[in-house]
């Protein structure tokens, strides 16, 4: 067996291509795996952070949830009972139908409210924080 240098040489870039090919696949594979790698440590940093956000929320959402307390009905809260409001009603059948407006201390929407009440008639109690009505 005996050859020639360019017989030689001819095999050998032969061969060299192959090997060159393959270290061309492996670079890419290296490459893809690096870019993995890196995106996985992205991705972590990111559920880390997440995890912390939702540890404080939680600390914060348990703090609200403690303070938390319904809040007690005042005692002397005025309540209508029912035998008043019949007693109103019945007043309020005997006069007029309509409210004069333009008072002072009677307003906007709570106009539209005794508008409401008056519609049907009944007698509507009504307070304010003036000492005097006109």
């Amino acid at each position: 067996m005996s050859g020639t240098l360019s017989e030689f040489q001819d095999i050998q870039t032969e061969f060299r291509d192959l090997k060159k090919g393959n270290s061309d696949v492996e670079i890419k594979f290296e490459a893809e795996k690096q870019r993995l790698v890196s995106e996985l440590r992205k991705q972590e940093h990111k559920l880390f952070i997440l995890n912390i956000k939702i540890d404080k929320s939680m600390k914060e959402l348990s703090k609200l949830n403690a303070a938390w307390a319904p809040a007690e009905q005042d005692a002397d809260q005025e309540m209508m009972t029912e035998e008043e409001r019949l007693c109103f009603q019945k007043i309020g059948l005997k006069m007029d139908s309509c409210l004069v407006l333009g008072r002072r201390g009677v307003f906007d929407g709570v106009i539209e409210g005794l508008h409401q009440h008056w519609k049907y008639r009944e007698v509507v109690k009504w307070t304010s924080e003036k000492k005097v009505m006109l």
